[in-house]
């Protein structure tokens, strides 16, 4: 498939770029994927797919973990500018109660991070402060933590069944 060689293609040249600093994940336009590409997305370099919504599972496919976007900063429907406060924080509270409803199920699959999706082309001054002051608060609880995507994919790869977990 064309898509798939300009996929691999395309990782190669992060990997040249960037070195190490590349990280094996792809989002792909508009967080949309066509299921029928992403069994073969480990075999051309990628660990971890990135799309939309609370993911079925931890593993998209075998050797390829999914961690998603569950709130999104922009309201493309209502003119491209900042959602709002509530709509915001209500998506992110969402994501966050069914990790947390996850987790006491037993079902460490769906207990996923909550994602933040920004477009820093296209963010409006709304948009910046809101998801400037939101790290702040995040920052200020010792309840909560701020993963970086390193972190998340190494703790994927700890939790795969068979493996020990990291703490």
């Amino acid at each position: 498939m064309m898509i798939l060689g300009e996929l691999g293609t395309g990782w190669l040249a992060l990997e040249r770029l960037f070195g190490a600093r590349a990280l094996p994940v792809l989002v792909p336009p508009w967080n949309r994927i066509d299921p029928a590409l992403v069994p073969a997305l480990p075999e051309i370099g990628y660990r971890a797919l990135s799309t939309w919504g609370p993911r079925p599972r931890r593993e998209a496919v075998r050797g390829l973990f999914q961690v998603n976007m569950h709130v999104d900063v922009i309201d493309w429907r209502g003119g491209g500018g900042f959602v709002g406060d509530e709509v915001a924080f209500g998506a992110l509270v969402a994501a966050l109660q069914r990790a947390r409803r996850a987790a006491e199920a037993g079902n460490p699959d769906a207990a996923e991070p909550a994602g933040l999706l920004t477009h820093h082309l296209v963010m409006d001054e709304e948009a910046w402060h809101f998801v400037a002051s939101l790290l702040a608060r995040l920052k200020s609880d010792p309840r909560l933590s701020i993963l970086a995507a390193e972190k998340v994919l190494d703790d994927c790869a700890a939790r795969r069944p068979g493996r020990a977990s990291q703490v």
